[in-house]
């Protein structure tokens, strides 16, 4: 027996069309979150340096 492209019935190529899409859609939705994680992890960070500049101090060190 060949093995040949198998063909699906309309109704299963759109199901497995949706879960295509549904899985790319998770996945960037991961990566934003992870990005959104990062972005929140540095904010004390980034609130301190504001502080500093707003006071005026050069201090080399920001991470202090």
């Amino acid at each position: 027996m060949a093995k040949g492209k198998k063909h699906y019935s309309g109704k299963e190529l759109i199901r497995r069309r949706q879960i295509e899409r549904q899985q790319a859609e998770q996945q960037q939705g991961n990566r934003l979150t992870k990005t959104l994680k990062q972005v929140n992890q540095l904010r004390p960070v980034i609130e301190r340096a504001k502080q500093r500049m707003r006071e005026g101090k050069e201090n080399g060190s920001v991470l202090d």
